[in-house]
């Protein structure tokens, strides 16, 4: 990941990034992030910093003039975020090597493509990733005030949860030519429509563990070129409904929820 995992060496702490294979060696007595962090106002305790250009192509960057740990560049961020933009970095590399017919799972092929890659391309993303997240994330010089905007979206378990749920329908903009994330798109209006419940007895972070893994499963599939069964959707549909009823949905809001999904259901998906 772009998050620091640092280690002392000597005079120099190492800093190791997901997405790059070459480390980027910083001054011992502080990391990136913490350089970053006196750049905000209140830079939230347990955040990381992400690169809005990708580390991986910090040689080619410099080529153009531009350096990646520039202040400028960097992001505060939410953990949970930096989970997700991570994925969905990755996810893009994948489907983009693939494209170039070149194999994701090999280490030489994933060398040449960083080294070959059109770099239009990943601008593109780039922005669209900012596009995505941007209202999520912290930049240089960011105000008191911009934190607790961002805090208010993102910070505490619940909150988070609602992030997560709304992923699919992120990605559905992020990946337009990925068919099959329409579905999720439909749970995003849900989240929306529930967003204003407030309850959070225990039995409901059970039903979200169950949510969250056939959410996140489904994705998975999806992303890697699979189709969603009407048996899976189905199964989709009574754990979400499962978890909005362990959260003390109104039953209106909820019947509404589940309504929408079994309409898009029945008609994309065949038994």
């Amino acid at each position: 990941m772009d998050t620091d995992v640092v280690t002392s060496l000597t005079e120099y702490k190492i800093a190791f990034y997901y997405d790059q294979t070459i480390a980027l060696l910083i001054g011992a007595s502080e990391t990136l992030s913490q350089k970053f962090a006196k750049t905000v106002e209140h830079f939230p305790l347990g955040w990381q910093v992400h690169h809005a250009r990708m580390a991986a192509l910090r040689e080619r960057y410099a080529a153009l003039g531009i350096d990646v740990d520039a202040i400028e560049n960097l992001r505060g961020v939410h953990p949970v975020v930096h989970q997700e933009i991570n994925k969905a970095q990755d996810h893009w590399r994948r489907q983009l090597m693939k494209e170039m017919k070149l194999d994701p799972n090999r280490a030489g092929d994933t060398k040449k493509f960083w080294e070959t890659v059109d770099m239009k391309k990943v601008a593109e993303f780039e922005k669209r990733l900012e596009d995505t997240y941007g209202h999520l994330f912290l930049k240089t010089g960011a105000t008191a005030a911009d934190t607790k905007a961002v805090l208010k979206i993102i910070d505490g378990e619940r909150k988070s949860r609602r992030f997560v749920a709304g992923m699919g329908k992120r990605w559905s903009k992020l990946f337009p030519a990925v068919t099959g994330l329409a579905i999720f798109s439909v749970l995003g209006e849900g989240v929306a429509m529930a967003d204003t419940v407030v309850a959070d007895p225990p039995e409901a972070r059970a039903a979200w563990n169950k949510l969250e893994s056939q959410y996140k499963g489904l994705i998975e599939k999806v992303m890697s070129g699979g189709r969603i069964t009407y048996f899976e959707g189905q199964n989709f549909m009574t754990a979400w409904d499962k978890y909005l009823a362990a959260i003390q949905t109104p039953d209106d809001i909820r019947q509404k929820v589940v309504g929408a999904m079994r309409t898009w259901i029945d008609a994309h998906l065949h038994p």
